[in-house]
């Protein structure tokens, strides 16, 4: 996903890693040339939330 809810500190954003954390989901942050080959440069996460 994008790195946004991650940096930002807006309500919605902070509302998200709270309710990440609450969940035990984690993220990992990936290479910012992650997705080069599709053309794009943006910045990325993996997050995992386990059921």
């Amino acid at each position: 996903m994008s790195e946004g809810s991650f940096f930002r500190q807006d309500k919605r954003a902070a509302d998200f890693r709270a309710w990440l954390d609450l969940v035990g989901g984690s993220n990992e942050e990936l290479p910012a040339d992650a997705f080069k080959e599709s053309g794009t440069s943006v910045r990325t996460r993996l997050v995992v939330i386990r059921k």
